[in-house]
């Protein structure tokens, strides 16, 4: 018997880790055909650094967050460790001089997908006698017309020749699946990196300092911007650039941080800005002439000016469609020019769950006949120098759900025949020189519903004699105008003719509550405060309610902008399943464990 129990001990025991092994071995094949590892991505030893090849997908390789200052060079390889080579300018045209320079060099590599050349540890400085005349414009390397993968990491590249867009550290042209990574781009360079008509181009943990443009793509797609470090550097997309995702970079102390811009027949277009940091930067985001961008997640710090600005150029009157800016910071901007959005005729766009605290300037402005916005669920805390949100000329929008609190003008200003938007749920609380709500200009057919508006300086909405057709209804008039010092102080103003037909009915008056003799939660006298200066006298809210109104839940926001994944290192990232062949065996090797005790007792 205990020969037997040794036999099917052994048995078991060899059959348990048999399947268990075989598990293993089902989960590392799944892991490798889902995230594209190869013998070529793994983990290798380089001079005590641990490198990394990049066919795995740049968000891997990502190491420091929106907020965070990014290491760049310190990190990786060769420029870690100081180990450079002065050399010349590299000038390559096809694949061919590609593969006739990497075996004259000794670059690693053979082109191949798993094994791309790699160009690194070189430094190159540009001067005038480093580039004849033949080779012209100035640039430190060069690809043309190449398809074979290329890894460009671990370089310096500066300048001594005063820089414009001819005077280029990286120049790629009509190239496939090139990677830049952890290049220093310096001194009086024109361009750091310059991308023209070139696909799925990985631009990562580079810095770029004191270069004009750090990054121009012109005419290019897919290509993937990332956890770069800019100072004083601009990044420019430019041409019908499409497909672009700009992410985890740094941008410092710079004029315009990202420039994007199409031309009157040629936009950029699904541009994605995310998780990204600009601080003390002029103008964070220009946008040009495009259509489907997504801006979310970023850090905008102490601006000088801009935030977001987003118009057309040269008489173009682009539409720009799709545009979502949504989950931002905008944060400390103390100087009072500018605007932290300013937009010119969006359609179908989004502005949303962003933060503006403690900024000296309008926080939202839409010029230029943008329809169909949602203004919705933002929080606007210590705005001053200018009104919070101002619609200029813009029509059917709606401004929803906001909290706009501790401002210094006007919290919602409406101007220039801004008509039919839809204002409503919003909270507005002290305003201390303005008022809520002011529409002005023949902005015509505005509602204003359900909202919120308590101690502002002056009236809590106001009308001027301009105004037709607009109806304000369900709000909350809370202590506004000097109330409740000021006694019989009105809190709001319409100063239209009568047949202008605008409605105050059915409002919370807080100096207005009683009698309601009946209980139906309607006062049983008409309010009869709201100032009308043109007329001499006053006009009524003949419904006044006599408790707050409670905000009935409107429906949510939604839009057909769907913004593209884009592919970053060849396969699109997505969670890894578990095969069926590791589920099997896992489950018989474990079942096989389990009842290994009870098998050996017998």
């Amino acid at each position: 018997m205990q020969a037997i129990r040794r036999k099917r001990r052994i048995c078991t025991g060899f059959l348990g880790k048999y399947m268990i092994s075989l598990a293993t071995l089902g989960l590392f094949l799944t892991l490798s055909t889902n995230l594209g590892f190869s013998s070529a991505s793994m983990m290798i030893d380089n001079g005590g650094m641990r490198l990394r090849d990049f066919q795995t997908s740049s968000s891997e390789l990502h190491t420091a967050g929106p907020n965070e200052k990014h290491s760049s060079l310190s990190l990786i390889g060769n420029a870690g460790t100081g180990n450079f080579t002065h050399h010349d300018p590299i000038f390559i045209n096809d694949n061919d001089e590609l593969i006739a320079m990497a075996q004259a060099e000794g670059w690693s590599g053979n082109g191949s997908s798993v094994n791309p050349y790699v160009i690194e540890g070189y430094i190159i400085t540009l001067t005038d006698n480093s580039t004849n005349s033949s080779q012209l414009p100035y640039r430190g390397i060069s690809l043309r017309d190449v398809s074979l993968h290329v890894i460009i990491r671990n370089n310096i590249v500066n300048s001594t020749v005063s820089g414009n867009y001819l005077v280029s550290g990286l120049y790629l042209e009509n190239v496939t699946s090139v990677t830049v990574v952890n290049n220093i781009l310096e001194s009086s360079l024109g361009v750091g990196i310059y991308v023209v008509g070139s696909n799925q181009t990985i631009i990562m943990n580079n810095t770029f300092h004191s270069v004009s443009s750090g990054v121009r793509l012109w005419d290019s797609m897919g290509d993937v911007i990332e956890g770069n470090l800019f100072i004083n550097s601009t990044l420019d997309v430019e041409g019908f650039s499409q497909d672009i995702v700009i992410r985890y970079n740094d941008f410092t102390d710079n004029t315009v941080a990202v420039f994007l811009s199409g031309t009157a027949g040629s936009f950029v277009r699904n541009i994605q800005i995310l998780d990204n940091r600009f601080e003390n930067v002029f103008q964070g985001i220009a946008f040009i002439n495009g259509t489907d961008l997504l801006i979310q997640g970023n850090s905008f710090l102490q601006l000088k000016s801009y935030g977001v600005t987003i118009s057309d150029v040269n008489g173009a009157s682009a539409i720009h469609d799709r545009i979502i800016i949504s989950k931002n910071l905008f944060v400390n901007s103390t100087s009072t020019g500018g605007t932290t959005i300013l937009a010119s005729a969006l359609r179908d766009s989004i502005i949303s769950d962003n933060v503006f605290k403690n900024n000296a300037h309008s926080s939202i402005r839409l010029d230029g006949g943008s329809v169909n916005v949602s203004i919705a669920r933002n929080t606007f805390d210590q705005i001053t120098g200018s009104d919070v949100i101002v619609l200029d000329a813009s029509n059917n929008n709606i401004i929803r759900d906001n909290i706009i609190a501790n401002f210094e003008r006007d919290g919602i200003h409406l101007i220039r025949g801004a008509s039919h938007n839809l204002i409503i749920n919003n909270v507005i609380n002290d305003s201390s020189i303005g008022e809520g709500i002011v529409i002005y200009d023949s902005s015509n057919g505005n509602q204003v519903l359900n909202n919120t508006i308590s101690r502002m300086k002056l009236y809590g909405v106001g009308l001027d004699n301009t105004i037709r057709d607009t109806y304000v209804k369900w709000n909350d008039f809370i202590d506004n105008n000097g109330l409740p010092t000021v006694v019989d102080a009105p809190q709001a103003s319409d100063n239209s003719p009568l047949n202008n037909n605008n409605t105050f009915i059915l409002n919370y008056w807080s100096d207005w509550t009683t009698p309601d003799s009946d209980g139906d939660g309607i006062v049983d006298n008409p309010y009869p405060r709201i100032e009308a200066l043109s007329l001499g006298g006053w006009k009524i809210d003949p419904l006044p309610l006599a408790k707050p109104h409670i905000n009935p839940h409107s429906p949510p926001i939604t839009t057909t902008f769907t913004p593209t994944l884009i592919k970053t290192s060849g396969t699109a990232i997505s969670p890894v399943p578990f095969s069926p062949f590791f589920v099997l065996m896992l489950s018989l090797g474990l079942t096989v464990f389990f009842r290994r005790k009870n098998w050996l007792k017998k």
